[in-house]
């Protein structure tokens, strides 16, 4: 089958599929003035606005798993270090923690913003390395 490119894509075993519009060309060697692809270029430039994104269902979430992180870590120390109950809540703090990492990840991703978790006995929350940005910071009610 030749996808009339003449490249090295006409001789491979697997090739490309061809595009849609009957161009014979094979997606490696499409335009760049294809759409598709242009919605790709704008992906990869993505404006945070902080408000706007802690409303989504993604900043929610990362919040809730953020707060449900430090409550976890809160009532690890409650517990003695070896004891049933340290262990059940020492697994809930890794599953929470993976799941922080995963929105570390796709919020560098997709804003190209490195933000940490961190928690003090006065406040936690989400920010930058240097504390300059926070995405939510939580004050804490010492009784």
């Amino acid at each position: 089958m030749n996808n009339n490119c003449d490249c090295i894509c006409d001789d491979a075993f697997r090739r490309l599929p061809v595009i849609e519009d009957s161009s014979g060309l094979c997606l490696g060697h499409a335009d760049a003035s294809e759409p598709e692809l242009e919605a790709n270029a704008r992906m990869e430039k993505l404006i945070f606005n902080k408000e706007k994104f802690l409303e989504t269902d993604f900043g929610k979430a990362l919040k809730k798993c953020v707060t449900d992180f430090d409550a976890a870590l809160t009532a690890c120390s409650k517990h003695y270090i070896g004891s049933d109950e340290y262990h059940l809540e020492q697994k809930n703090a890794d599953v929470l923690l993976g799941q922080w990492w995963v929105y570390q990840l796709a919020m560098q991703q997709f804003y190209g913003l490195w933000l940490y978790f961190t928690r003090t006995d006065k406040y936690f929350g989400v920010c930058t390395g240097d504390e300059a940005f926070w995405l939510f910071k939580i004050e804490r009610v010492i009784k």
